[in-house]
């Protein structure tokens, strides 16, 4: 199971959990019968990237996988084309493991535009993220007040906008 690409459609949730006698990992779910679990390691396997930010009067640079291209292998379409239907009220919600949550919508996630660069990073300035700070934590640089910067991202759920009721 672990590396395998599944299909998926909007609505998948990813996880981060620590197993034992291995290091933390990243699952996502995509329902209770398809699944995809990503190792620290794997992770770190993944195309990787960078965003410099300046955090409380000095630079940072983070390191890890953006956002977008871990929904992508778990099967979610997303910055391919324009998002249609349900994809466009669609929301990504990340949760860390404090409870404290932060929400982007879906479009907003484009890679196309820069200000989207959202990196579910595992190192800041070369070394590993602090114990304060991960092993995972949420970046997003194009943010002009750090309130969605997560740090130990524990959850990440995808919930489609066809779901919702109360409109």
């Amino acid at each position: 199971m672990s590396g395998s690409v599944v299909p998926a459609s909007i609505g998948c949730v990813v996880m981060l959990t620590t197993l034992i006698a291995q290091s933390p990992a990243l699952r996502i779910e995509l329902s209770e019968a398809q699944s995809l679990s990503l190792t620290l390691e794997e992770l770190r396997s993944m195309p990787r990237s960078r965003a410099t930010a300046d955090r409380q009067g000095s630079k940072a640079t983070y390191e890890g996988v953006w956002l977008v291209d871990l929904l992508r292998r778990a099967g979610i379409d997303v910055g391919r084309a324009p998002l249609q239907g349900a994809g466009v009220t669609s929301v990504v919600v990340i949760t860390a493991t404090d409870g404290y949550e932060a929400v982007f919508a879906l479009a907003e996630l484009d890679p196309a535009d820069a200000q989207a660069r959202v990196l579910v990073a595992d190192t800041r300035d070369g070394r590993s993220l602090m114990e304060d700070e991960g092993p995972l934590r949420l970046v997003a640089s194009g943010d002009r007040f750090p309130v969605r910067w997560l740090k130990h991202v524990a959850r990440i759920t995808v919930v489609s906008g066809a779901g919702r009721t109360g409109r």
